[in-house]
């Protein structure tokens, strides 16, 4: 698979996440992934309301289930 076609593919995973407005995460130290606004990439962590270029949040994706 090339580069190219690696990133449309995550892309795509990535479009169907319901993203919500930052200003409404918790900071209870939960987990989350959060829209980095610069890079446009989704980055994982606990929200803290201290990075302005974080725009958007969503629920961590389950990880794949064990065999």
């Amino acid at each position: 698979m090339t580069p190219t076609q690696m990133r449309e593919r995550y892309m795509v995973g990535v479009a169907v996440v319901s993203w919500l407005p930052i200003e409404g995460a918790p900071q209870d130290g939960t987990r989350l992934m959060l829209w980095d606004s610069v890079s446009k990439r989704p980055v994982f962590g606990s929200w803290r309301g201290e990075n302005p270029e974080i725009t958007h949040y969503a629920a961590e994706p389950a990880g794949p289930a064990a065999d």
